[in-house]
């Protein structure tokens, strides 16, 4: 789900995956952006977080269902 928005914000702002690889690439292994991205791999949390925060998105927590 995550990989999904994040690669569209992407292709809105026109970036490619080796630009937002070199974005964060002192935060996260390029390697395991580039087999997230492409849909290899899944990542954590953490990780996640900071591709969304390069591209000007926030992760929030949704209401949990009863």
């Amino acid at each position: 789900m995550f990989r999904k928005i994040i690669l569209a914000e992407m292709e809105r702002r026109g970036l490619s995956h080796y630009a937002i690889v070199e974005r964060v690439a002192d935060r996260i292994p390029r390697r395991t952006v580039y087999n997230y991205l492409a849909g290899e791999t899944d990542m954590g949390g953490e990780r996640v977080a900071i591709l969304a925060q390069e591209l000007g998105l926030t992760l929030q927590r949704s209401k949990s269902r009863k």
